[in-house]
């Protein structure tokens, strides 16, 4: 099942009225829902699938628990500190 770009807008409309938020770019957040199955599948120019974002938020989740760990272990030389899972292989 494919869906046009309108329909898509308006299922991203009704989600922002159902968590009561109005988000700046409703672009962006259709970007953030859109599997790179399905955007190639359709294979449209301008249609932009989630692993950017996925990427990015990835990257601020580090971010996020390294600096808490930081803080945490403030005494831990680098390295000591291992949480099994955190990092990649």
């Amino acid at each position: 099942m494919t869906m046009d770009r309108p329909s898509e807008n308006r299922r991203l409309f009704r989600l922002c009225e159902s968590l009561g938020y109005e988000f700046k770019n409703l672009d962006v957040l259709g970007e953030a829902f859109r599997h790179s199955s399905y955007v190639n599948e359709l294979g449209g120019p301008n249609l932009q699938d989630n692993e950017r974002l996925e990427f990015l938020g990835d990257a601020v989740l580090d971010l996020a628990i390294s600096h808490i760990l930081m803080e945490m272990f403030e005494e831990a030389r680098g390295g000591t500190v291992q949480v099994p899972g955190l990092r990649g292989q």
